[in-house]
């Protein structure tokens, strides 16, 4: 499974490290990661799931790359990004 995130790190990095307590293979691409880097990470690493903390927007985004690189099977999910506070 890839784990990442398009914007902070903090709940994506949380949630590998979950993953990885509960024996799960995590891959942990980080955040602020871009669309084309998450698709790359997913076919370099042959996962089979991809799991982020982003908008659903980018979430569909990386979904369209990854078949577009080939990856019909790969499940593309998330869970949403925290909210901002608002200052």
């Amino acid at each position: 499974m890839l784990v990442g995130a398009t914007g902070d790190d903090t709940p994506a990095a949380a949630l590998a490290r979950r993953l990885r307590d509960e024996g799960l293979e995590v891959v942990y691409v980080g955040g602020r990661a871009t669309v084309d880097a998450v698709a790359h990470a997913a076919l370099a690493e042959d996962v089979a799931e991809v799991l982020l903390v982003a908008a659903p927007d980018e979430v569909a985004q990386v979904a369209d790359r990854t078949r577009e690189l080939g990856l019909d099977d790969l499940v593309v999910t998330c869970t949403p990004a925290p909210e901002q506070p608002q200052a």
